[in-house]
């Protein structure tokens, strides 16, 4: 009995384990697929998630979504091959991790981070993130310094942020694999069709150009960044970042513009003229070597120039009365709101960055070719003075310190170097480096050769907020505008700093005059303030966008004042000069009459006063889009010697070391 009992058991057990893995194969059917669909889903959402992620891109470029939407329907192109790009970058991260959520974030990280990096840069400085700018990851402290946040970009930034949360996070949860071999297929795929596009000459200028890359624009890093976006615009900094040897280039070439540069320095006659008609003094040995000092102000302008605004009183009263009394003019700087190492690389050199590859930035890109070159501090060390180079910030930003050493300054003076440091707002004060400037002057030195000193100012430096201030600096009120609260406290805080510095400027050249010691002073600053919203908003000019500023616009942009001060020659002043970076340097060496070289004779010979992408100034001071045909030999010359000491086998050198024996 016990034994059938038994099996009547086992048989009433079988059939309900039967049914119960019956019912669990079907849930486990039901998972599988569950499984399929949401891998079908994630690999979908793996390839419209860019699409979203070019648009958020877009959006920090552009600033509004009605902006970044227009720009992505008339640019379907260019969408597209950014949308290869993204994909590419997200395979690669599955290549070595095979975890969507990781993936999906580094990718998004790294396409949205550029764009936001190069919208901070241009609100600060005025211009986009170029390749040069990774020589600057170690001056990251210092950028940021520079920053100030718009609530309409931090909202941008916010929205960004929420998205690569959300799309990394939900869309991604499942965390649905891929088999190594699919996502390097894949990935193979993808990294082709960019090679084609991007990196053959052969095919990518002609697939990229039916796909809205324009070459014709090459010239100027913010325009192709407006045009194309941010990660196009790195790539043409890539691609363009080369120089190509001039047709007719030779030593026969170089010494033939040289010898006749100087042929127009006749020997037998005390006055030579320049380009202009100019005269220019000669060197006599039996002149007087005065202490020569150089400031470039920061930002420094005339805050009169903007329409629309009336101020309390003048904010530059003593800059103005220079600009009456002694040698002075329009200086046409080569940027706006920023790149003043560029600048003053050019006043130093009277190289232009005009015939630098696109987009390079001459103290981090170039530094094992600066010391081949021509330099106004090489003139002066050649005439028996002693260089110095002064600046109240961090001699390590843009590679200042060991550029410095190799453009002829025998001492440089950072921030830390100073004495008797006082801050005006964030940085070191103008008053800080005139007190240092002094005591340079009055430095008891056994050689006793007198100075040329380059003084490189911060205090008007970005950002522009009046809160940066204590009580009491706003002696210069905005009286009327038609500007919002946050553009008026950025005029506010600027035209307040420059009202300092244009004081702190009087107390050194009344220093200067009470010294009894023979100087000359040159005064110029390096571009407009990055005001943009201010100069929209007075109608100084009519978009942020400087690929669509007219002639007008981009001359209104880029001229500031300079002048020329001196407690010795009392010689007869011009107040109507207009010049560019190029010539700056050597305007200050016809000005002293100081012996120089070959290659800044040349200089007097070019008869243009500027020259930069879409705006060329001939000697007249009239402004044209592009260089005219009668001086297109000069610019080409200057190219030619330009590449020669950058590039190629410097015969410059070469040629001034053979006048040297000669004069011998």
């Amino acid at each position: 009995m016990e034994k059938k009992k038994k099996v009547k058991v086992y048989k009433k057990i079988k059939p309900n384990t039967s049914e119960k893995r019956l019912v669990s194969m079907k849930d486990i059917k039901k998972e599988k697929r569950a499984r399929k669909i949401g891998a079908l889903i994630n690999l979908a959402l793996i390839f419209v998630l860019p699409i979203i992620l070019i648009f958020f891109a877009t959006l920090v470029q552009k600033e509004t979504a009605e902006a970044a939407c227009l720009w992505m329907q008339e640019n379907p192109g260019l969408c597209l091959i950014n949308y290869v790009f993204i994909v590419s970058i997200y395979f690669f991260w599955q290549l070595l991790f095979n975890k969507p959520t990781i993936s999906a974030f580094l990718t998004q990280f790294i396409y949205v981070i550029l764009p936001i990096a190069s919208k901070l840069k241009f609100d600060i400085r005025g211009e986009v993130v170029l390749l040069s700018d990774i020589a600057l990851v170690g001056n990251v402290g210092n950028l940021l310094d520079f920053v100030e946040f718009s609530q309409q970009f931090a909202t941008q930034i916010i929205l960004i942020a929420l998205f690569i949360v959300m799309s990394t996070n939900l869309l991604f949860v499942k965390q649905v694999k891929t088999s190594r071999k699919t996502t390097a297929v894949f990935l193979t795929l993808f990294l082709a069709t960019l090679f084609i596009l991007v990196f053959i000459p052969a095919t990518s200028r002609g697939i990229l150009s039916n796909f809205g890359v324009n070459y014709g624009i090459r010239f100027s890093p913010n325009v192709v960044h407006e045009q194309e976006g941010t990660w196009l615009g790195l790539y043409s900094n890539f691609v363009m970042n080369n120089v190509s040897e001039p047709s007719n280039y030779s030593k026969e070439s170089i010494f033939a513009i040289l010898d006749e540069a100087n042929k127009k320095y006749n020997s037998n006659t005390n006055i030579v003229y320049d380009a202009f008609g100019d005269a220019i003094r000669e060197d006599h040995s039996n002149d007087v070597k005065p202490n020569v000092i150089m400031i470039m102000s920061e930002s420094f302008f005339d805050p009169l120039e903007i329409p629309n605004v009336e101020f309390s009183d003048d904010p530059i009263p003593n800059v103005r009365n220079f600009l009456k009394n002694c040698e002075s003019g329009t200086f046409i700087s080569s940027t706006f709101g920023g790149g003043t190492a560029t600048i003053e690389f050019e006043a130093f050199t009277g190289e232009t960055a005009e015939f630098l590859p696109y987009g390079i930035v001459p103290y981090t890109d170039l530094t094992s070719n600066l010391s081949n070159l021509e330099t106004i501090q090489k003139v002066f060390l050649q005439n028996g003075y002693h260089t110095i180079a002064m600046h109240n910030y961090d001699g390590s930003f843009y590679n200042r310190k060991q550029a410095y050493e190799k453009l002829n300054f025998e001492e440089f003076l950072e921030s830390k170097d100073l004495e008797e440091v006082a801050y005006y707002g964030k940085y070191i004060s103008d008053g800080t480096l005139v007190d240092n400037i002094k005591a340079q002057i009055e430095k008891e030195r056994d050689d006793d050769k007198p100075l040329f000193i380059w003084a490189l100012t911060m205090q008007n430096h970005t950002p522009y907020q009046t809160s940066n201030y204590t009580e009491g600096f706003d002696k210069i009120k905005i009286k009327k505008s038609n500007l919002t609260p946050s553009s008026e406290d950025k005029l506010m805080a600027y035209v307040n700093g420059i009202y300092e510095s244009d004081y702190q400027l009087k107390r050194l050249i009344d220093y200067l005059e009470e010294s009894g010691k023979p100087t000359v002073v040159m005064f110029y600053g390096d571009h407009l303030p990055s005001l943009i919203d201010v100069y929209l908003e007075t109608k100084m000019i009519s978009t942020k966008e400087t690929s669509k500023w007219s002639l007008k616009d981009l001359y209104t942009m880029h001229k500031v004042p300079y002048f020329i001060y001196d407690n010795y020659l009392n010689k007869e002043t011009k107040h109507n000069n207009i010049t560019g970076a190029t010539f700056l340097g050597n305007k200050l060496l016809n000005y002293i009459g100081i012996k120089k070289s070959s290659y800044f004779k040349f200089l007097d010979t070019l008869n243009y006063c500027a020259l930069r992408d879409r705006l060329f100034v001939d000697a007249e001071g009239k402004i044209y889009d592009e260089i005219t045909k009668e001086c297109k030999r000069y610019a080409e010359e200057h190219r030619m010697l330009e590449y020669d000491m950058m590039y190629g086998n410097n015969y410059v050198c070469q040629y001034e070391n053979s006048q040297k024996l000669t004069d011998d």
